[in-house]
C-alpha cells in the first residue's frame, strides 16, 4: 500500500485503473477499514465506499477487500534507524523516517503519543503503532535512533578527496525495494510468467509496472521511474528465496535500476505475484 503516495490517492487509484472509471474521492463516504478474519489470501482489509446520491457519478454502495501491510515488514526491507535531535512524541520519528526513507506517514497511519522518559534516551528503540482506522497499515515496528542536528564541521574534518569510487551508493533517493515490496502484480500474471533474467523483455516489465503503479514509468531516458539500463537479474519461487523477496507470494522477479538513469528510485524493484485460482 502508501508509502510514497497518500494511502487514499493510493487507494483510489487502484479501484480506477482495474475497473476504468474516475471516482472522486469527496463523492463518496469512505468507511473504516476493518479486519478480514480469516484472510482470504493476501486480503485482510475490508472497506465500503457509499456514494453521496446528489453528488457521485454513481448510487449505491460497494465493500472492497485489499491488503493492508504489517508495519513490521519495513524492517525486512531497510535497517529501521533514523536521526533525530531532539525526542519528544512519536511525530518526531514519523517525521524522521519521511525525510530519511521519502516515506508519506502521517498521523492517521501512526499512533502519535508522548514518548516515556526512557524513550526520549537517543538510541533507545521505539515502538510505533499502526492506527487502528489507518487505509495502509497494521500492527507496530520497532525503530531505532541515533544523533542527528551535529555540526557538520565539527566532524568534516578531511575535505580533500583522494577521489570518487563508482558506483557510489545513494541516500537522497526513495528505496525501489520499499516502492515494490508489498505490490500484488497477480493481476499481470500471464505478462510476468515468462520473463527471464537479462534486458529483453524490459518492455513487458514497463507495462506491467505502469498498470500496476499508475506513475508513468519509461523505457528509455532518465527520469524518476525510468527503465533504461536496467536488467531483470533474478526470478524464481518467494519460498526458495526469503531474503530477497516477499514470502506471501509465490513467484518474484528482480529488476536492477540504473544509478545513471533512474534519478528517483535506487536498488532493485521486486515485483511480486501469485498464480491466479481458476474456480471450478
Amino acid at each position: 500500500m502508501a508509502l510514497y503516495k497518500p494511502s487514499m490517492d493510493v487507494m483510489v487509484d487502484s479501484i480506477n485503473r482495474l475497473n476504468k472509471l474516475d471516482l472522486v474521492v469527496a463523492e463518496y463516504v469512505w468507511s473504516a477499514p476493518a479486519e478480514v478474519t480469516p484472510a482470504v489470501g493476501l486480503l485482510n482489509t475490508s472497506i465500503k465506499i457509499t456514494a453521496k446520491n446528489q453528488q457521485s457519478a454513481y448510487a449505491g454502495e460497494m465493500t472492497l477487500r485489499y491488503h493492508r501491510n504489517p508495519l513490521s515488514d519495513l524492517a525486512t526491507q531497510v535497517e529501521l534507524i533514523v536521526p533525530v535531535k531532539e525526542l519528544n512524541t512519536t511525530k518526531d520519528i514519523i517525521d524522521a523516517m519521511n525525510k530519511r526513507f521519502g516515506t508519506v506517514f502521517t498521523a492517521e497511519d501512526i499512533v502519535v503519543r508522548d514518548l516515556t522518559t526512557e524513550e526520549k534516551v537517543v538510541g533507545t528503540p521505539i515502538q510505533l503503532d499502526a492506527v487502528p482506522t489507518s487505509l495502509a497499515w497494521i500492527g507496530s515496528t520497532m525503530v531505532g535512533t541515533r544523533t542527528g542536528g551535529l555540526i557538520l564541521g565539527d566532524y568534516l574534518k578531511n575535505t580533500r578527496l583522494n577521489g570518487l569510487n563508482y558506483p557510489s551508493p545513494t541516500t537522497t533517493r526513495p528505496y525501489a525495494q520499499i516502492y515494490s515490496y508489498w505490490r500484488n502484480m497477480s493481476t499481470s500474471y500471464n505478462q510476468l510468467k515468462d520473463i527471464v533474467v537479462g534486458t529483453d523483455q524490459l518492455s513487458i516489465i514497463r507495462d506491467v509496472l505502469a498498470f500496476q503503479t499508475n506513475d508513468p514509468w519509461l523505457l528509455t531516458g532518465s527520469g524518476r521511474y525510468s527503465l533504461q539500463g536496467a536488467e531483470v537479474t533474478a526470478v524464481g519461487l518467494c519460498r526458495d528465496n526469503p531474503d530477497i523477496s516477499n514470502t506471501k507470494y509465490d513467484f518474484f522477479i528482480k529488476v536492477r535500476l540504473s544509478d545513471t538513469y533512474s534519478i528517483g528510485l535506487t536498488g532493485d524493484l521486486t515485483l511480486h505475484f501469485d498464480e491466479p485460482v481458476i474456480q471450478a
